[in-house]
């Protein structure tokens, strides 16, 4: 990828990625669904913008909404379930996670499996387009859905 660093920006609030790995993960988000870098900025922008005008925050189960304290203040959770304030910063770091998480996940996998010999994993990231994500060893494949069910799952025998 050729980026070190990556600013993501929502009207006053901004998150920074400079980690290589999420920047990876970025990387194949987009390329998964065949946009650039910065088309993708501008479609979370937009996208946590209207979260957050609704008082709604992403979660890696579904929107959420944000709640009050006992001190009247909008609040949210975060990725490990601690409360937050509500803020537009949060809302959007909470969408770009929700966003990447499943190749982040694969990316980590195959770190983690790198100088093993007996375990390879794989990540299947389940899209809405007929297609499925695989990441394995820190590599993107796009297969179709079709494909990758008919030889991935087995048919069951009526007994």
């Amino acid at each position: 990828m050729g980026r070190r660093r990556l600013e993501i920006r929502v009207d006053h609030a901004r998150v920074t990625v400079s980690d290589r790995m999420r920047l990876r993960a970025i990387q194949m988000k987009t390329e998964a669904d065949g946009i650039t870098i910065d088309q993708f900025c501008k479609e979370l922008s937009g996208e946590t913008r209207q979260y957050y005008q609704v008082k709604l925050y992403p979660t890696k189960l579904g929107p959420d909404k944000a709640y009050r304290d006992e001190n009247g203040r909008w609040r949210m959770e975060d990725v490990v379930g601690r409360s937050q304030p509500y803020t537009l910063k949060g809302v959007l770091a909470a969408n770009l996670y929700t966003h990447i998480r499943g190749y982040l996940m694969g990316l980590l996998m195959s770190e983690m499996a790198k100088d093993r010999k007996d375990w390879k994993p794989e990540t299947v990231i389940l899209r809405d387009d007929k297609r499925i994500a695989i990441v394995r060893g820190g590599k993107l494949e796009l297969v179709s859905s079709d494909a990758w069910l008919k030889t991935n799952l087995k048919k069951r025998k009526v007994e």
